[in-house]
């Protein structure tokens, strides 16, 4: 069993994660959702980190809606672990921002499924909690 595949995978996963962190701090940007559209699942189940759920186009248009504006996102991607077509991704996440039009401030640990269709790794599943 060779190394270079799960190797590449990491540095893809890597790589895709800051940029969900890019594309969620400029959310109300319509090319920052239409990338997530294009790597979330049709079937994602997202966990907020106030433990709601959501579903893929809750997600895409909460980001859209001006009272859930990002003042600062930083990501830190700490493990990524590949088994074949599926992969884990656990990543800590700063965020200043507005949800709704409150304030929320703090650092949340987001665990992500991803599966690979057809060449490109999908998130399938988001796991968003405070630390």
């Amino acid at each position: 069993m060779g190394t270079a595949p799960d190797s590449a995978a990491v540095g893809e996963l890597t790589r895709l994660n800051l940029l969900f962190g890019d594309w969620e701090l400029r959310g109300q940007d319509d090319q920052a959702r239409e990338q997530f559209n294009h790597y979330l699942d049709a079937n994602l189940l997202f966990r907020r980190g106030d433990g709601t759920t959501a579903s893929k186009q809750n997600f895409l248009d909460d980001l859209g809606d001006a009272e859930n504006a990002s003042e600062r996102l930083d990501t830190d991607v700490t493990q990524v672990q590949v088994f074949g077509d599926q992969a884990i991704v656990v990543a800590h996440v700063y965020l200043k921002w507005r949800r709704r039009g409150n304030p929320v401030d703090g650092t949340f640990r987001n665990i992500r499924l991803f599966e690979q269709q057809d060449g490109v790794w999908r998130c399938v599943m988001w796991f968003n909690k405070r630390m």
